[in-house]
């Protein structure tokens, strides 16, 4: 007769070994996963921000060639737009709106009456620049 301790049912070394090798690949596996998509989240962030932005910037812009009598380039990246407009008692009246790209190339700012309105692409863009032009 065997020893009491042969009908015993027990785990080998070898297969504790493989066991946590696979837990192991599972967790590396999971965990990168994960970065990937964050990484892949902070991204759709960022276009979330630049295109909500761009969509801000492009609806004014828009809005003021549409009721523009001029536009005048003041400076490489500086125009003005002579817009006309309804006043209070519904008369016609000409406000002049100034765009200006900053030197960095990563906001532009709006003046109206002495208003100023800032986008600020700088946090989006990373290292790159922004290309916003306004051709007369």
């Amino acid at each position: 007769m065997g020893s009491p301790l042969s009908n015993k049912k027990a785990f080998t070394t070898v297969e504790i070994v493989i066991s946590l090798a696979l837990v192991c690949g599972a967790i590396i596996l999971w965990s990168y996963i994960l970065s990937v998509s964050r990484d892949r989240s902070d991204t759709l962030d960022n276009d979330q921000v630049f295109n909500a932005l761009r969509a801000s910037l492009l609806h004014n812009l828009k809005s003021d060639m549409r009721s523009s009598t001029a536009i005048r380039q003041l400076s490489e990246n500086s125009w003005e737009i002579e817009t006309v407009e309804l006043n209070e008692s519904d008369t016609p009246s000409v406000k002049k709106v100034v765009y200006e790209l900053s030197a960095d190339a990563k906001k532009v700012t709006t003046s109206v009456d002495g208003r100023i309105k800032t986008y600020d692409f700088s946090k989006v863009l990373g290292e790159k620049k922004l290309n916003f032009k306004i051709w007369p």
